[in-house]
Protein backbone atom coordinates (compact mmCIF):
# COMPACT_ATOMS: atom_id res chain seq x y z
CA UNK A 1 0.00 0.00 0.00
CA UNK A 2 1.09 3.61 -1.09
CA UNK A 3 2.50 6.24 2.06
CA UNK A 4 0.99 8.66 0.73
CA UNK A 5 -1.70 10.22 -2.04
CA UNK A 6 -1.62 13.45 -3.43
CA UNK A 7 -5.14 14.49 -5.04
CA UNK A 8 -5.70 17.34 -6.85
CA UNK A 9 -8.99 18.99 -5.75
CA UNK A 10 -10.79 20.45 -9.20
CA UNK A 11 -10.63 17.26 -12.06
CA UNK A 12 -13.02 16.82 -14.45
CA UNK A 13 -14.64 13.50 -13.51
CA UNK A 14 -14.74 13.76 -9.80
CA UNK A 15 -12.97 15.95 -7.09
CA UNK A 16 -10.27 15.14 -4.51
CA UNK A 17 -12.26 15.41 -1.42
CA UNK A 18 -14.78 12.13 -3.10
CA UNK A 19 -11.59 10.45 -3.98
CA UNK A 20 -10.29 11.41 -0.35
CA UNK A 21 -13.55 9.38 1.50
CA UNK A 22 -13.30 6.86 -1.01
CA UNK A 23 -10.20 5.85 0.45
CA UNK A 24 -10.52 5.89 3.83
CA UNK A 25 -13.93 4.21 3.67
CA UNK A 26 -11.95 1.35 1.45
CA UNK A 27 -9.55 1.40 5.22
CA UNK A 28 -6.88 3.02 3.08
CA UNK A 29 -4.70 4.14 6.17
CA UNK A 30 -1.65 6.07 4.37
CA UNK A 31 -1.78 9.89 4.29
CA UNK A 32 -3.55 11.65 2.04
CA UNK A 33 -2.97 15.62 0.82
CA UNK A 34 -4.92 18.00 -0.88
CA UNK A 35 -2.99 19.55 -3.81
CA UNK A 36 -5.09 23.13 -4.58
CA UNK A 37 -5.11 26.14 -6.06
CA UNK A 38 -7.47 26.94 -3.36
CA UNK A 39 -4.87 29.16 -1.47
CA UNK A 40 -6.45 30.84 1.20
CA UNK A 41 -6.10 30.29 5.42
CA UNK A 42 -9.47 28.84 5.27
CA UNK A 43 -9.14 26.98 2.45
CA UNK A 44 -6.45 24.90 4.44
CA UNK A 45 -8.80 25.08 7.33
CA UNK A 46 -11.48 23.57 5.50
CA UNK A 47 -9.31 21.08 3.50
CA UNK A 48 -8.27 19.90 6.93
CA UNK A 49 -11.47 19.91 8.26
CA UNK A 50 -12.66 17.59 5.54
CA UNK A 51 -10.38 14.98 6.35
CA UNK A 52 -7.04 15.42 4.18
CA UNK A 53 -3.91 15.04 6.82
CA UNK A 54 -2.12 18.03 4.78
CA UNK A 55 -2.09 20.75 2.30
CA UNK A 56 -0.57 21.94 -0.81
CA UNK A 57 -1.42 25.25 -2.24
CA UNK A 58 -0.52 26.03 -5.74
CA UNK A 59 1.22 27.48 -6.69
CA UNK A 60 4.10 25.93 -5.01
CA UNK A 61 7.58 25.09 -5.31
CA UNK A 62 9.64 21.70 -5.59
CA UNK A 63 11.58 22.48 -1.97
CA UNK A 64 7.72 22.98 -0.74
CA UNK A 65 6.68 19.68 -2.25
CA UNK A 66 9.07 17.80 -1.20
CA UNK A 67 9.04 18.52 2.20
CA UNK A 68 5.36 18.32 2.57
CA UNK A 69 5.51 14.90 1.11
CA UNK A 70 8.60 13.44 3.37
CA UNK A 71 7.29 14.97 6.47
CA UNK A 72 4.12 13.05 5.83
CA UNK A 73 5.78 9.93 4.72
CA UNK A 74 7.56 9.91 8.20
CA UNK A 75 4.43 10.53 9.94
CA UNK A 76 2.74 7.69 8.07
CA UNK A 77 5.45 5.25 8.84
CA UNK A 78 6.28 5.67 12.45
CA UNK A 79 2.45 4.84 12.79
CA UNK A 80 2.97 1.62 11.40
CA UNK A 81 6.67 1.63 13.23
CA UNK A 82 4.98 0.18 16.58
CA UNK A 83 4.02 -2.57 14.85
CA UNK A 84 7.07 -3.08 13.21
CA UNK A 85 9.47 -3.11 16.29
CA UNK A 86 7.38 -5.20 18.28
CA UNK A 87 7.47 -7.64 15.94
CA UNK A 88 11.18 -7.68 15.83
CA UNK A 89 11.49 -8.40 19.54
CA UNK A 90 13.30 -11.68 20.53
CA UNK A 91 11.42 -13.82 22.02
CA UNK A 92 12.69 -16.45 24.11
Amino acid sequence: TADIVITDISMAKINGINIMRKLKKSGYKGKIIAYTSYAMKEDREYFIEAGFDDYIARPSNGDEIRDTIFKNIEKSRKGDGENADSSNKKVE
